[in-house]
C-alpha cells in the first residue's frame, strides 16, 4: 500500500514516468542510520547524505530535490496528534497548501496513517510531501517525504527503496 502513496507523490513529475512500460532498477541502498533510542533503522540511498538535527534523521538527496525525515517526537499515547501537528506546521511554513484524506497503510511494521500534501515554498518552489505517521507499542513516529514537482523520477524510487526498507521498533 505504500508503493502506491509514493506513487501519488510522483503525479505531476518531471513527466519520466511512462506508466510502468519502463522497468525500473532498484536502488542501491549504502551505509546505514539509526536513532537506538528512539527505534528508527534504515539505510541511506547511495548518493544521499544523512544526519541527525533536533532529534530527527534527515535524508536529502545530491541534487537536493527530494528529502526523508524520520522522527519519533512522542510517546505513543500522543501519537494521535502527530498528523494534525505536522500539517499544521507545513501550512505555516509554505503557501497554497492542500492536503489529501488519510489513508491507512503500513510503515516499518507498524500501521500508519498517510496524508499526501502539495505547497509552494517561500522562495516559490511548487512541492509535494507525503506525510505518515505511525504508532508503535511505546513511541509514535513522523516519516515525511518532501520532493519538488518536477524531481525525476528516480528520486522518488530511492525514497520508496529506504522507506521500504524502514524499521520502525519502539
Amino acid at each position: 500500500m505504500l508503493v502506491v502513496a509514493i506513487a501519488l507523490v510522483a503525479g505531476g513529475g518531471s513527466g519520466d514516468a511512462t506508466g510502468g512500460e519502463r522497468k525500473a532498477t532498484q536502488p542501491k541502498l549504502g551505509r546505514p542510520f539509526s536513532n537506538a533510542s528512539a527505534g528508527i533503522e534504515g539505510r541511506v540511498p547511495r548518493g544521499w547524505s544523512a544526519r541527525r538535527a533536533r532529534g530527527a534523521i534527515r535524508l536529502r538527496s545530491r541534487d537536493r530535490t527530494t528529502a526523508v525525515s524520520l522522527s519519533s517526537p512522542a510517546p505513543a499515547r500522543h501519537g494521535g496528534r502527530i498528523l494534525g501537528d505536522s500539517l499544521a506546521a507545513i501550512r505555516a511554513g509554505y503557501d497554497r497548501v492542500s492536503a489529501s484524506e488519510p489513508a491507512a497503510l503500513k510503515l516499518g511494521g507498524l500501521r500508519a496513517r498517510s496524508v499526501r500534501v502539495s505547497a509552494v515554498s517561500k522562495q516559490g518552489t511548487r512541492l509535494t510531501a507525503l506525510v505518515t505517521t505511525a504508532r508503535g507499542k511505546r513511541r509514535a513516529y513522523l516519516v515525511e517525504v518532501f520532493s519538488a514537482v518536477g524531481a525525476p523520477v528516480r528520486r522518488l524510487v530511492e525514497a520508496q527503496r529506504v522507506l521500504n526498507e524502514l524499521k520502525l521498533r519502539k
